[in-house]
Order: structure tokens, then C-alpha cells, then sequence
């Protein structure tokens, strides 16, 4: 059960959809339990559809809003992980880095809840 979390979390961290994820572990026969694939399946489909996931620049973020990949900077190191909600700090301290640094822009965000 673990190894099919984790795995599925690294495909989607890797921008693929969750139903393209999902086909990819589908047809990785033999790796996964059937009935704990298909009851995964089952939930996500259950929850309906994935928030829409935005680009924006450092400058557009808005409070309430989620981090869907690892936000870095211009040498790779990790400044925000993905999954963080955005509050007003964590604007503050963004534009901050900006202003300092190099951060690879643009950022994406999900505007609903996070799910995960």
C-alpha cells in the first residue's frame, strides 16, 4: 500500500496528471495489489476532479492557496516544498528571496484545498 502512495506521488510530482499517473500504475502488472489499486482508483474518483493547477509569478500569489510542485532557486535549492498552503509570510518571504536570489518562476498553485 505504501509503495503504491509513494509511487504515485513521485509520478505526479513529476507533472503527470493523476489519471495519466494512474493508467501508468495500471500498467505496472505485478507491482501493486489489484484490489488496492482499484480501490484507490475508486477514491480518487470518488473526490471528483482535481483542483485546476495555475502558473504564477511570485508577485500574483494569494493567501489560501497550495504549492503543487517544490518551489527553488536558481541553483536548485528547495525554498518552499510542494503541498505548503500560501499565507501572507509566506508571500512576504517569497518576494523576499525574489528580491535576494533567483527563484525559478513561475510558481504553481492549486486555489482549492489540499487534498493530500
Amino acid at each position: 500500500m505504501l509503495r503504491l502512495a509513494v509511487d504515485l506521488e513521485a509520478l505526479e510530482a513529476g507533472s503527470i496528471d493523476r489519471h495519466a499517473a494512474l493508467s501508468t500504475l495500471g500498467r505496472r502488472h505485478g507491482s501493486y495489489d489489484p484490489a488496492l489499486l482499484g480501490a484507490l482508483v475508486e477514491k480518487l474518483e470518488a473526490d471528483g476532479d482535481e483542483p485546476e493547477i495555475s502558473a504564477l509569478l511570485a508577485n500574483e500569489l494569494l493567501p489560501g492557496m497550495t504549492i503543487v510542485r517544490d518551489v527553488t532557486d536558481g541553483a536548485g535549492r528547495l525554498l518552499v516544498g510542494r503541498g505548503y498552503r500560501v499565507t501572507e509570510n509566506l508571500i512576504v518571504r517569497i518576494r523576499h528571496w525574489k528580491a535576494a536570489t533567483d527563484i525559478s518562476e513561475p510558481i504553481f498553485v492549486s486555489s482549492g484545498p489540499r487534498d493530500t
